[in-house]
């Protein structure tokens, strides 16, 4: 009977390495959404400039109470990850180097 040889991947070192990257990274990410939540007052002018610019200083128009939060949070959210994606990615690729 012949042994299976599992690929490097599944080393323990291996996934603890993965494991631990991964939990710095998100919480890297929640940090800056946080960060990015508090100042979203005053980054939200420098967002919406394009907006004002081509419609002439005509205000936003909310409909319901709750939609000028879900727009701080999601404009942040995605602002964090448009900023912590590519540490991700270049992390990612540099340490991949250890898997061939």
């Amino acid at each position: 009977m012949k042994r299976i040889i599992f690929p490097k991947i599944f080393a323990v070192d291996v996934l603890e390495r993965i494991r631990r990257e991964l939990i710095i990274y998100i919480s890297l990410f929640f940090i800056l959404w946080l960060l990015l939540l508090f100042l979203f007052p005053h980054l939200f002018p420098y967002l919406m400039f394009p907006y004002f610019k081509i419609l002439k200083g005509q205000p936003l128009v909310f409909t319901s109470l709750e939609e000028a939060l879900f727009v701080i949070l999601r404009a942040s959210f995605y602002l964090a990850l448009i900023i912590s994606l590519p540490f991700l990615l270049i992390s990612s690729l540099g340490k991949a180097k250890f898997l061939k």
